[in-house]
């Protein structure tokens, strides 16, 4: 492009020497456009005002070429005061003034990127409150302005860690906070004399395993740490032998809530519809010999106190702690049940309707009564008659021969077998079948329209396994080891 503008200016000079122009003036505007075209537009204009004085003149024409002239000299001066303000960017402040007069201006993405680099520098020095922080800058910016600023800072913030990591009692912390009252660990050192002061009563007051945790987790480098671990074992080897000694009872705890299961000796039994049961439906036949090995049966019904303390909430609809936990799912207790082994570490689940049947019935002490513990009702169990619409505290009636309370009424209780019909042939630890869609419940329970005889021992019932009413509770099962 230049190029091109050259030979105009050229041709342009041409033309005039071709006229009928005097030497003087073609000799100053062949000059002129010489100069311009080099750049020198001082000079060019200086020509041009002379040509224009020659005799036979081309006034017009110089007047033109004076004006580019005039236009070049302005914006060569505007460069050159842009490119001054370029250079002068030495801090964000002459970054912002260069951006505020330069908007559009040729050097504005490298004064962006100054003013950042700049702004960055700034950042780093301000952020230098600690060693580490010094250190950061002094690595970034090794010629940066405010190099021998952040030297005299390490030293003093090294001065002041030393002081700091000195503060191992209670003299050494009082001597700190006097030299640095508004140092960067005053807070911290308060607390560490008061930490100091108060380590020794921790130590005395580690009486249990989680007083000991207690200490251990606030003062993880005390001065009693190795005292306090020895005491914590101690402690812990004792909670581990009454633990077994409680388990052998069949006594477990879960974030503070205790709970029992009762051991049920093994055997063989007669299940479905034996003689005491009367009026049996169609689904308790045929009564068939089954055979069980020793398993743990829950004392109770799972109460809503022990489903919070697994689950963190409660979905029951009667609301209280020693209540049953109702309006559970099939699926629901799984995940309970899930989370309670996780917990302790141990495998409980669902008894089988055998195994359910099996205790409700007395086990080997069975004394063949139509509900679990008594042929009349109202002695072990809340059902409609009894009941006024709503479940009842657990171990509120009396328990049947193993000590298993409310295995007749209050809730109906999930099974782990999927429902089937009966086979007339022996069993031995009967799962139920391998197939099916709904779940087997047992029990009957508090509601308006389960009457006594959905409480027999014997009676069967079922449901989908997703399927809840406020009915519906559960009962925990364990293999005996």
């Amino acid at each position: 492009m230049r190029n091109i503008l050259t030979t105009i200016l050229l041709l342009a000079a041409l033309t005039v020497a071709a006229q009928n122009y005097s030497p003087c003036y073609k000799e100053k505007y062949a000059q002129g456009v010489e100069l311009y075209n080099k750049g020198d537009y001082n000079g060019a204009k200086a020509k041009f005002v002379a040509a224009k004085g020659c005799p036979m003149a081309n006034t017009k024409e110089v007047d033109e070429w004076i004006k580019k002239c005039n236009k070049a000299i302005e914006e060569t001066e505007k460069a050159r005061q842009e490119l001054e303000a370029f250079e002068s960017c030495k801090s964000v402040e002459a970054c912002n003034r260069y951006l505020d007069r330069y908007p559009n201006g040729k050097y504005v993405t490298q004064v962006r990127q100054k003013k950042q680099e700049l702004q960055a520098e700034d950042i780093a020095y301000n952020g230098c409150v600690s060693i580490e922080t010094c250190d950061k800058y002094l690595k970034k910016y090794p010629n940066g302005r405010y190099v021998a600023d952040v030297k005299r800072k390490k030293q003093g913030l090294q001065t002041e860690d030393d002081a700091y990591k000195g503060c191992v009692s209670i003299e050494k912390c009082n001597e700190y906070l006097k030299k640095y009252p508004n140092g960067r660990y005053v807070a911290d050192v308060k607390r560490k004399k008061q930490g100091l002061q108060t380590e020794d009563d921790a130590y005395k007051g580690c009486v249990s395993i989680e007083k000991c945790d207690e200490y251990l987790n606030k003062y993880s480098k005390g001065r009693y740490v190795a005292e306090v671990k020895r005491k914590r074992e101690e402690l812990l080897a004792e909670e581990t032998k009454r633990k077994a000694e409680n388990e052998a009872k069949g006594i477990y705890e879960v974030n503070g809530i205790t709970f029992k299961m009762i051991y049920v000796q093994g055997g063989t039994f007669q299940m479905g519809c034996t003689s005491e049961q009367g009026d049996c439906t169609k689904y308790d036949k045929p009564k068939h010999k089954v055979t069980l090995s020793d398993f743990w049966m829950g004392e109770t019904e799972v109460t809503q106190a022990l489903w919070k303390a697994v689950m963190g909430s409660n979905p029951s609809y009667f609301k209280g702690d020693d209540l049953p936990v109702d309006n559970v799912t099939w699926d629901e207790c799984q995940k309970f049940i899930s989370k309670l082994n996780s917990l302790t570490g141990k495998k409980f689940r669902l008894p089988t309707e055998a195994e359910w049947e099996f205790a409700a019935r007395g086990g080997n002490k069975s004394q063949h009564y139509k509900y679990a513990g008594s042929n009349t009702i109202g002695d072990v169990a809340w059902y409609d008659g009894n009941s006024e619409g709503k479940t009842h505290l657990v171990k509120t009636k009396k328990a049947n021969e193993l000590g298993l309370y409310d295995m007749s009424g209050n809730v109906w209780e999930w099974c782990s077998d999927r429902y089937g019909d009966y086979s007339s042939s022996a069993q031995t630890n009967p799962q139920g079948p391998s197939t099916g869609s709904v779940r087997v419940l047992r029990g009957g329970s508090w509601g308006v329209d389960d009457g006594a005889r959905y409480c027999r021992v014997a009676y069967r019932d079922s449901d989908f396994p997703s399927n809840r009413f406020t009915t519906r509770g559960f009962r925990l099962a364990l293999v005996h080891q």
